[in-house]
């Protein structure tokens, strides 16, 4: 496993992060209770499958974007977040601007290129340069579980944007696989939970 995980009293995991991403990040999982995020710290993303990347900042506090799947800020304390049970969620930490990005990647947003349509706004509006971003791509649904390799699709898309190989991180982790760690759309329907995704810029 390449991730670390917090745990709780009982061993369980709460938290996953990944050793790559050197800004204050994390998934969260079956054990984590939402509670302890302090919403009005965080901007999330209304996630309508679509590729609209928005830019954020303070001003967009406790808001919730609409039409957007993925989110950006060159702000330091503002945390982006997003859902997901299955769909990809893909972190970017340019340390050298500095900033931030989050991407809910599903089927659909995965064939609009919406990880490198991201990648390719934070260059526009920051000034990031592919070379100097680290990425994750998440827990998320594999295709032992999937009739479609989304994690394959994203890779693709980071790499193809510029980002070097050795700079990015791919979670071996299956929601679909690992019931007692993750919520699966796919495996237990609608009513199922959701897994928080956050990222912020170091202070």
């Amino acid at each position: 496993m390449t991730e670390k995980a917090s745990k709780t009293s009982k061993g369980s995991s709460e938290l996953l992060t990944s050793k790559l991403i050197k800004a204050p990040h994390y998934i969260t999982t079956r054990g984590f209770d939402l509670n302890k995020i302090d919403f009005r710290q965080v901007v999330t993303a209304e996630q309508v499958h679509s590729n609209r990347v928005a830019v954020v900042g303070k001003t967009d506090l406790s808001k919730t974007i609409p039409g957007a799947d993925a989110l950006i800020t060159a702000e330091k304390e503002v945390a982006l977040a997003v859902r997901t049970a299955d769909c990809v969620p893909v972190f970017l930490y340019d340390d050298k601007t500095p900033a931030v990005g989050l991407v809910h990647a599903g089927w659909r947003g995965t064939a609009m290129n919406i990880t490198a349509k991201t990648l390719r706004t934070m260059e526009k509006e920051f000034g990031s340069r592919p070379e100097d971003v680290k990425a994750w791509i998440g827990p998320c649904i594999k295709a032992c579980c999937y009739d479609c390799d989304l994690v394959e699709l994203n890779l693709y898309q980071l790499i193809g944007s510029g980002i070097e190989a050795e700079r990015v991180e791919v979670s071996p982790l299956c929601t679909g696989c690992e019931q007692s760690l993750f919520y699966s759309y796919r495996r237990d329907g609608s009513g199922t939970g959701r897994l928080y995704s956050l990222i912020s810029i170091p202070i």
